[in-house]
């Protein structure tokens, strides 16, 4: 009866996509996932606009793939907050998951 009907149209933009979060760090969920993945640049923007370092940093570390593009607006995103853990989430995230890592000595 609740896969008939969508009830998180009523939810508001800015609780829903959290919750989701939380909901998919938690069970993996693949429809969760793939709710998300279709909005990422939306739940990256709101995750950092609440400040919500510790649900950020649970979702980065969940395993998906970001494209290059997505990678780059988090970035602008997370520089444009005032909040330093943010950043350091994303930085570390950044650099653990760049591409064509060189290490010069």
């Amino acid at each position: 009866m609740f896969f008939t009907k969508d009830f998180s149209k009523r939810i508001r933009v800015e609780q829903k996509y959290p919750l989701l979060v939380s909901y998919f760090v938690q069970s993996q969920d693949e429809n969760a996932k793939d709710y998300i993945l279709s909005n990422l640049s939306l739940v990256f923007k709101l995750l950092i606009q609440q400040e919500n370092a510790k649900l950020l940093s649970a979702f980065l570390n969940s395993g998906i793939s970001i494209t290059k593009n997505v990678k780059q607006k988090l970035l602008r995103e997370s520089l444009q907050s005032q909040n330093l853990e943010i950043r350091a989430i994303v930085m570390e995230y950044e650099n653990s998951h760049a591409e064509n890592q060189e290490y010069k000595l």
